[in-house]
């Protein structure tokens, strides 16, 4: 059963940037942030990734809906590219939830990737996120504990797999750096080398700024500097750099706050809190979530 939100879910989007449709109780909130903390309590590698790009479960939760881009949602703001995926992995679990949970006629749509397809924008409250009974229905699944090891199952698909594949094809050694990209590819896709996009684009695009050398820390220190500096705003950007110095132990400081950053500077904070640089910590394995039998299967 879906929780109240406010604004109500059947409210179209109306805000001035992007519409959240946010909780309208804190007691679901602190059980929604309880349930991020709950799934990622076994310290693996996966479990700290995620605490990092959903700010420990403040930013992000398994019942996010916004319309950002015209739509993100879920435990990582997954986008509107991702609702097919997603779909098809639920109902091929179960046949039957997609159709309860949109009706049978409109859960016809939105298995189809061309209905999807013409009714994608990326433009802020626009798209998905403008359907009524997109945003019903949508609201149904991610409020069902059921769906929360298939939400997963799709972060280490679109994310944590292609950024292993490209971490190994690198050669690169520490637990940092395997974080650092699947925070880049969270935001930007996994990409590619031929493309110049995602973050084997950015990757790459950081190699080539330090002149080409196979040095982990360079390459990774112009990543994520890049990263963390792309959507600061004039009064960020020295906190920001601040940052990148205390985070890289080129200076002694104690790191910036978040709220003297812009949200990606604030990935990267939680990024050093969670895998500190200084550590030096190789990486062995990806690791599992902690599912209870009633949340799915990862």
């Amino acid at each position: 059963m879906s929780v109240p939100r406010q604004p109500g879910i059947e409210q179209s989007p109306h805000g001035s940037s992007y519409t959240t449709y946010d909780f309208a109780h804190g007691a679901d909130r602190e059980r929604a942030v309880a349930e991020v903390l709950a799934v990622t309590a076994n310290g693996s590698f996966i479990s700290r990734s995620l605490l990092a790009i959903t700010n420990r479960g403040l930013s992000k939760k398994f019942e996010t809906i916004t319309g950002e881009d015209g739509l993100t949602f879920g435990i990582k703001d997954f986008t509107s590219g991702a609702v097919l995926p997603l779909l098809q992995v639920i109902h091929q679990q179960d046949a039957g939830a997609v159709a309860r949970a949109f009706g049978a006629e409109f859960a016809a749509k939105v298995l189809d990737a061309h209905w999807l397809k013409a009714h994608t924008s990326k433009s802020n409250d626009q798209g998905l996120i403008a359907s009524r009974e997109f945003r019903v229905g949508l609201d149904v699944l991610l409020s069902e504990r059921a769906w929360h090891g298939a939400q997963l199952r799709r972060y280490r698909e679109e994310s944590v797999t292609p950024s292993v594949a490209e971490f190994e094809r690198q050669q690169f050694r520490l637990e940092f750096s395997l974080a650092a990209m699947i925070g880049v590819a969270n935001s930007f896709g996994a990409g590619s080398t031929t493309a110049g996009n995602g973050m084997i684009g950015r990757l790459h695009a950081a190699k080539l700024a330090v002149g080409g050398v196979d040095d982990e820390a360079k390459i990774m220190r112009a990543f994520v500097r890049a990263y963390a500096l792309r959507d600061a705003n004039a009064s960020q950007k020295a906190a920001t750099e601040s940052l990148i110095k205390f985070g890289f132990g080129e200076a002694a400081g104690s790191l910036p706050k978040q709220d003297a950053l812009s949200h990606s500077g604030r990935r990267v904070l939680l990024l050093f809190e969670i895998f500190p640089w200084q550590a030096q910590r190789e990486f062995s394995s990806v690791g599992d979530f902690v599912l209870a039998a009633d949340e799915g299967a990862q």
